[in-house]
C-alpha cells in the first residue's frame, strides 16, 4: 500500500521560510518554487502528491486540477476552502493519506478519517533531508560507477537484514 502526500498548499508555503519569501513577491512564485522542490523530492521518494490550494474567491470559481512536474495540483472552486477539498481526499483515501498541514482543525479532522498527519515544519525538514542524502547519494553512484569500472569488483552488501525488518524500515522510511 503506497502513502499519497496530500498538501494543503498555502499553509505549507507559509509555514516555510525558504517558500515564503518568492510567495511575498507573488502567489505564483511561491507555488512554483513548491512545485519544483516536490518534484525534486518526488525523485527521491516515488509517492504520489497532491497539492491542494485554494482557488479564486470568486462565486463563479469551479474546482480545477491539473498535473505539474508529475505532481497534481488542485485549485478549490469559489466559495469552498483548501481544507474541503483536502477532506474529501482523506475521504477516498483513510489510511494511505499523510496529510501536510499546521491547521489544528484540518488535522483532528484528518486525523479522525484514518489519514496521518505531519505539521509543515516537519514535513519540510523531510523534504530537505530526502533532497540532501539525494545529491549525496547521487555523487557517491557516480563515484561507485567509476570506481567498479576501474577494479572490475562489484560492490554491495554482503549481508541483508531480514525480510521482517527490512518491511518494517520501509513503513518507517515512507513517513
Amino acid at each position: 500500500m503506497s502513502t499519497h502526500i496530500i498538501i494543503d498548499g498555502y499553509n505549507l508555503i507559509r509555514q516555510s521560510g525558504h517558500l515564503s519569501t518568492p510567495e511575498n513577491l507573488s502567489l505564483d512564485l511561491g507555488r512554483s518554487a513548491l512545485l519544483e522542490r516536490l518534484h525534486d523530492y518526488k525523485k527521491t521518494r516515488r509517492h504520489p502528491i497532491t497539492i491542494v490550494f485554494d482557488g479564486a474567491g470568486q462565486p463563479g470559481h469551479h474546482e480545477q486540477a491539473e498535473t505539474i512536474l508529475g505532481i497534481r495540483v488542485i485549485y478549490s472552486k469559489g466559495g469552498q476552502s483548501a481544507d474541503t477539498v483536502i477532506v474529501r481526499l482523506v475521504q477516498r483515501e483513510r489510511e494511505r493519506a499523510v496529510v501536510v498541514t499546521a491547521d489544528r482543525d484540518l488535522s483532528s479532522i484528518v486525523r479522525n478519517l484514518g489519514a496521518t498527519v505531519i505539521s509543515s515544519s516537519d514535513f519540510e525538514r523531510k523534504l530537505n533531508q530526502a533532497l540532501e542524502e539525494w545529491a549525496v547519494s547521487s555523487v557517491e553512484r557516480d563515484e561507485a560507477v567509476y570506481s567498479n569500472r576501474e577494479s572490475g569488483r562489484k560492490k554491495g552488501p554482503s549481508h541483508r537484514a531480514p525480510r521482517t525488518a527490512r518491511r518494517a524500515q520501509q513503513k518507517l522510511d515512507k513517513l
